[in-house]
């Protein structure tokens, strides 16, 4: 009959993957390396190292470099308009109400331009996606600035493009 002592257990000693001096007792639960704290990447089913977390968002990103094209015209096209739309809104109504339009309607032509977008670049998921699309905004909200519409334009591209990172930043990956 043998007996184990549970105290004498031996261990490997084992190095991080990417930080060769430094211990590690993790392991990513995708490949299996050991990896060191500072190294793993939380995720909801457990630690992964850094190339696993990369080729698994490489899996979601489907864009086509015209698709960033085609997004742009698209954004600078209805930006256009709905800086357009303000400005008739704004000119039918003066005074505080004008601001409260503002505040409705810039969000909702924001929404309006990041659904279109969406749909243009065939629901294709990009990490500059949001970004170009701001840039139409702002883009086409700059000869109104300077063209004497001021805040209204500020407010209206500070709020369109919020809109438009809030629908499309999560489908960037």
């Amino acid at each position: 009959m043998t007996t184990t002592d549970p105290h004498s257990h031996t261990t490997d000693i084992t190095y991080c993957h990417f930080d060769r001096g430094h211990e590690s007792t993790l392991r990513c639960n995708r490949c299996d390396k050991p990896i060191c704290a500072k190294c793993a990447i939380r995720t909801p089913t457990g630690y992964r190292c850094r190339e696993c977390v990369k080729s698994q968002r490489a899996k979601f990103i489907t864009i086509e470099w015209y698709d960033y094209i085609t997004a742009a015209v698209v954004s600078l096209t209805l930006s256009f308009i709905g800086i357009i739309l303000i400005g008739f809104a704004t000119g039918l109504i003066r005074g505080f109400f004008s601001f409260i339009i503002i505040f409705m309607l810039s969000p909702a032509i924001g929404g309006a331009i990041a659904e279109a977008v969406r749909m243009a670049v065939r629901r294709r998921r990009g990490p500059y996606l949001a970004y170009v699309v701001v840039a139409g905004i702002i883009l086409s909200g700059l000869p109104s600035l300077f063209l004497g519409g001021g805040l209204i334009s500020i407010i209206y591209m500070f709020m369109a493009s919020s809109a438009v990172v809030a629908r499309l930043r999560g489908l960037s990956i």
